[in-house]
Parts: structure tokens; sequence; C-alpha cells
């Protein structure tokens, strides 16, 4: 990815809406890895809206620990320690 583009804000990050197309360009990975990232991120920015902005969110605790398995399966694939 180009850092030195500059995205809304004026922050260095990609548009939610615009990192499941990202992943396409990840180098290295199988297309079912990809699928399963860019599900990943959906859910998780589903997630986060929800969070933000519907206050029965508060009492999802099954919701939040789908979410970290979410995030630690993209982390798995991706090959991020943790």
């Amino acid at each position: 990815m180009d850092t030195s583009r500059t995205y809304a804000h004026g922050w260095k990050n990609p548009a939610h809406s615009e990192l499941v197309r990202l992943v396409d360009q990840i180098a290295g990975l199988k297309t079912e890895e990809k699928e399963v990232v860019k599900t990943q991120l959906k859910e998780l920015f589903r997630a986060r809206v929800s969070a933000d902005y519907d206050p029965s969110w508060q009492d999802a605790g099954r919701e939040r620990k789908e979410c970290f398995r979410g995030a630690y399966a993209v982390f798995a694939i991706l090959g991020v320690k943790r």
C-alpha cells in the first residue's frame, strides 16, 4: 500500500469500505484465506458500528467474543504474532 497517500481526515489509513478491496492485493494469501479475512473485516466493522450506535449492543457478550475470534483469525492468517 502506498504509505504516502493521505486518506479522509488527513489520516494515513484507508476507509473501512476500501479495506475489503485491499485484501485482494495481499500477496501470498490463498483465495480461501482472503475470503476469510474479507468476511471478518466486514463483521468487525458491522460490530464496531453497532457498538458505537446501538445501545443494546453493550449487553452483547457473545458478539464481543465473536469479534475477538474474528480478529484472531485475521491475525493468524496474516501471520501476526500476539
